[in-house]
């Protein structure tokens, strides 16, 4: 409690320095209280393609925590209620994880260019391995996107008020974004060829039923109906 106000004391301090507000920040961590962090683990070596997302540890079952420097993790922001489409990534926020915590190398006062304090924007966190199942670097998101065979996986949209000065001098202190997302597990993107395969063997097991009904119905003995007889049961006195 006592840190807390001295962070307030101090931020109100700053706020008489800056008459037009002061660049907004936010805390960048993925770690939370009690050696706690946001879920997010790799993909699942049973289902390399399912996406997961949510705060049940039990959806990671088969899946490893993400770790250390063999995965990036980078902030992309927009403004409030932006689509994914609206956003763009944050300059210095590409970080790799600890070793010794499934959370990312954060920092406490991370700076969003652009805006101010009280402002709210949309945040995601998108997170990929740094090398791909082929062996290939992957050292950004556009890597990502041109390897399918990169395990990604991104956060579900959410919204903060960040931190510090606003345009009329209010103070805002910087919230832990860790506490805004949502767990989520990697996943690697179907190959193509691998879709196209799929398709074609539907297409074969379509035409194998449709040559069977064909059969069936043409090995099906007709009825003349006109040729019948019609027996009249007989009457015994």
């Amino acid at each position: 409690m006592r840190i807390a106000l001295i962070a307030v004391f101090g931020l109100f301090l700053n706020v008489s320095s800056f008459a037009q507000g002061i660049t907004g920040a936010l805390m960048y961590q993925t770690a939370r209280f009690g050696g706690k962090a946001v879920p997010i683990y790799s993909y699942d070596p049973s289902d390399p393609t399912y996406e997961v997302h949510g705060e049940n540890r039990a959806l990671y079952a088969r899946r490893d925590p993400v770790l250390g420097t063999g995965f990036w993790a980078e902030l992309w922001t927009g403004p409030s209620r932006a689509t994914e489409a609206g956003l763009s990534r944050v300059p210095l926020s590409l970080v790799h994880f600890r070793e010794n915590l499934s959370a990312i190398q954060g920092n406490n006062a991370f700076k969003i260019p652009g805006t101010l304090g009280g402002d709210e924007i949309t945040i995601q966190l998108r997170v990929w391995a740094a090398v791909s199942l082929s062996g290939r670097a992957a050292l950004s998101w556009q890597d990502v996107i041109d390897m399918p065979d990169v395990p990604r996986g991104k956060s579900k949209l959410a919204t903060v008020v960040l931190g510090n000065a606003s345009a009329d001098n209010l103070p805002f202190i910087p919230p832990n974004m860790a506490f805004a997302l949502e767990g989520f597990g990697l996943y690697i993107v179907p190959e193509p060829a691998a879709l196209t395969l799929a398709g074609l063997s539907g297409l074969g097991l379509l035409g194998i039923f449709a040559r069977r009904a064909r059969s069936s119905r043409n090995n099906q003995t007709p009825v003349d109906v006109g040729s019948a007889e019609l027996s009249t049961p007989s009457t015994h006195l």
